[in-house]
């Protein structure tokens, strides 16, 4: 069973934001207790662990977009997609695939994530999800 785990962006009294990863904490009568004390804090963003690590090592949450590496005929093939929960589905999946310029089909639900690498997030990093569409199971 996967860590139940969130990334917190939070903006302080003075703007200045920070991120934080913590998992909920439960108490003995089976309550889930915030691990961030609001009173200091305004939440930006709450994004779950996946259970998944990138091919460097660093945990994928929600919200984080990945650089695909596959091969496909002996060549390499590249691409970019968010990680986001699908609440119909019930399940994390990877949303606008573009391999080599071109949006990619279900063919690429199998790939590992130990061959995806994270460049960054739809935060922090908007720009790199520009203008590309279209989801994935994971």
């Amino acid at each position: 069973m996967r860590e139940i785990r969130f990334r917190y962006r939070l903006k302080d009294r003075d703007g200045k934001i920070e991120t934080v990863c913590a998992p909920l904490h439960s108490e003995s009568n089976g309550t889930m207790q915030f691990p961030i004390n609001l009173k200091y804090w305004e939440v930006l963003s709450i994004d779950e662990y996946t259970g998944l690590h990138d091919k460097n090592g660093q945990e994928i949450y929600e919200g984080d977009i990945v650089q695909l590496h596959t091969y496909d005929d002996e060549e390499i093939q590249t691409g970019t997609a968010e990680i986001y929960w699908n609440s119909i589905d019930i399940e994390f999946q990877l949303k606008a695939i573009i391999i080599n310029n071109e949006y990619a089909t279900s063919q690429w639900a199998g790939w590992a994530s130990d061959l995806w690498e994270v460049i960054g997030n739809i935060y922090d990093n908007p720009e790199l999800m520009e203008g590309k569409h279209g989801e994935i199971q994971l």
